[in-house]
């Protein structure tokens, strides 16, 4: 018999069970292949496919026993083993131990609520392989979770950008904090009620209030920046709100057949937000997810006489806007690396050209504000595909002092 090792007992209870499909399926099959046969041979005798056929070789021969767990076949792929295995001589005996076994390991899977996805997350965790993997596997999750959000809400969004800019106040010794978010390809899947869009940018010092913010441009209500929104916005595709907390805007949709999907950028600055000092605070940016989008992306330019000390740190928690997320949320796995950038502002591999171009465009806009341009600053980007709704995916420079 095959010994396991693993880490997590969640695996190690399941192992004992699988190993009883390994010894079934290579006690029914064994017999019925030539000497030194491979994966191959084991799908032309049991008339099988060339993936069904590896995954039932790997079951019953490989040495690695725990990496073959991650391949198992799902209900329909041991409906077709179970069937070709008397056409292929197999004894019926060794069929029906078989059967046995799948329907122990089956329903103590059903026990546990587990399904093939998490199987195979379990055995990366055993065997350590976290990194690659288990990015993977989490990514899947989130596109899961979020193509049924989207289906349960009826509003997504194809990409979620939050930019944050801080530099030296040109007007007195504090620094100035401008604020990029732009949502794009909004769309709403079937008519409803207007959708929350925008809060309120989360500002990274306390007690700093951000209703002092002013408009890069456009209406002084719901900071809107039309030149870079689309067209249709100007229907009442966007609602700017009034007197609801950080509630800044609400997406009210074309309805299901309105055109295809929007644009909205919006655009803010407030003058001196902090003093000089304040910097020394470890300040965090925050992107607040309203809705499904399938990458959010959160960056920080920081001028770089700021930018001296320190290094940022990503993380990612569940939480609900206007509620610090990082005191008591949940922190989930974040698999994404903060990218460093010196005096450039490289394109977003996730995103189009046209798109691109818009957030580049934006950008320049806010750097203006603040007479600066983008060689003026050192920028900090985490990307996330699928991330959660709601939810917050934070920055946080550390030792900024």
């Amino acid at each position: 018999m095959t010994t396991f090792t693993a880490s997590a007992p969640a695996i190690a209870d399941i192992l004992p069970r699988y190993e009883k499909i390994r010894l079934a399926l290579r006690a029914a099959i064994a017999p019925l292949l030539p000497s030194r046969s491979g994966a191959r041979a084991c799908a032309r005798v049991l008339d099988l496919d060339k993936s069904l056929g590896w995954k039932v070789y790997q079951i019953s021969f490989a040495e690695d026993a725990l990496s073959s767990l991650a391949a198992i076949p799902g209900a329909r792929g041991w409906e077709i083993v179970l069937e070709r295995l008397p056409r292929a001589g197999a004894a019926p005996g060794a069929v029906a131990t078989l059967r046995e076994a799948i329907f122990g390991f089956e329903r103590h899977l059903v026990d546990k609520r587990l399904d093939r996805r998490m199987l195979a997350g379990m055995v990366a965790a055993a065997k350590g392989d976290a990194g690659e993997a288990s990015a993977r596997q989490n990514a899947r999750v989130r596109k899961d979770a979020g193509d049924a959000t989207a289906i349960i809400w009826g509003v997504q969004a194809f990409a979620r950008i939050e930019s944050f800019v801080v530099a030296p106040s040109r007007r007195g010794d504090g620094l100035d904090l401008a604020v990029v978010s732009i949502f794009d390809g909004l769309e709403r899947r079937r008519d409803g009620a207007p959708w929350p869009l925008q809060v309120a940018p989360a500002c990274p010092w306390n007690g700093v209030d951000s209703k002092r913010a002013e408009s890069l441009e456009g209406s002084e209500d719901s900071r809107l920046m039309r030149t870079f929104s689309s067209p249709r916005i100007d229907s009442g595709a966007v609602e700017a709100v009034a007197g609801r907390g950080a509630l800044r805007a609400m997406f009210a949709g074309n309805g299901s057949n309105g055109g295809g999907p929007l644009r909205a950028v919006f655009g803010e600055i407030t003058r001196d937000a902090v003093s000089t000092g304040g910097w020394r605070e470890s300040p965090r940016f925050a992107l607040h997810s309203l809705l499904p989008a399938g990458t959010s992306v959160l960056e920080v330019c920081v001028h770089r006489s700021l930018a001296q000390r320190g290094s940022f740190g990503g993380s990612l928690h569940a939480s609900i806007p206007g509620i610090d997320p990082s005191a008591g949320a949940t922190e989930l796995p974040l698999e994404s690396r903060v990218e460093a950038f010196d005096g450039e502002l490289p394109a977003l591999a996730s995103v189009g050209d046209e798109l691109n171009r818009v957030h580049g465009a934006a950008l320049d806009a806010a750097f203006a504000a603040m007479t600066a341009s983008r060689r003026d600053f050192v920028v900090r980007r985490v990307a996330l595909t699928y991330a959660p709704a709601p939810s917050a995916l934070l920055l946080t420079w550390r030792d900024a002092g």
